[in-house]
């Protein structure tokens, strides 16, 4: 069992939009909640397309596996956070490298329909 390190003031957040782009869709509340990750003192960094928006989903199967993978192994990330919802997740199942992410532990954050996408 994973049991994450508590966050600290400079470490880095990654943002990733696995399903729906609700980060593109709706850009001032994703602003605003950079903003409030931005004043307890942490990092933000968005993924290559978690601020894509292509109708229901974000992006591509692929971009969203690719976003994925980056955020786990990039040792600068301390955790990784989902812009919205998960109904279309699913998709991704098919595609994670689970080795990498078994390799590379770090939290991850999202509604209750995520976090099991990375459960194998």
């Amino acid at each position: 069992m994973f049991t994450p390190r508590c966050l600290h003031i400079g470490d880095t957040i990654g943002v990733i939009s696995p399903s729906f782009g609700g980060a593109g869709a709706f850009p001032h509340r994703y602003k605003q909640s950079v903003d409030c990750l931005k004043r307890m003192g942490l990092n933000v960094r968005p993924a290559q397309n978690a601020l894509s928006s292509t109708g229901y989903v974000s992006d591509s199967i692929k971009a969203r596996v690719d976003d994925i993978h980056e955020m786990f192994s990039d040792s600068s990330i301390s955790a990784i956070i989902c812009s919205i919802g998960g109904n279309h997740s699913n998709q991704l199942l098919g595609y994670l490298d689970y080795e990498l992410i078994s390799k590379n532990p770090k939290p991850f954050i999202g509604p209750k329909c995520l976090p099991w996408i990375i459960r194998k």
